[in-house]
């Protein structure tokens, strides 16, 4: 799984932001959406709360190699 976030390649949506922008006008309000923590993206999409946490406490080393990996594609 550390293999796969290290290695996606992301884009921005910056473009299609600014192009709803104009489509809307003054007529709404485009909202942007942000991601969830590592945390919560283990925890909830990527593994399940049980499984997460049995690792964490069992051998939480590579788990938290993982998050890290996230937190740096978070930065991107």
């Amino acid at each position: 799984m550390k293999y796969i976030v290290e290695n996606i390649e992301l884009s921005s949506n910056e473009e299609i932001f600014r192009k709803r922008m104009e489509d809307l006008g003054e007529d709404g309000v485009v909202l942007g959406r942000l991601d969830r923590t590592p945390y919560q993206k283990l925890m909830l999409e990527l593994v399940g709360g049980e499984k997460f946490l049995m690792d964490l406490y069992e051998d939480p080393e590579p788990v938290e190699e993982l998050m890290d990996a996230l937190y740096r594609k978070m930065d991107e």
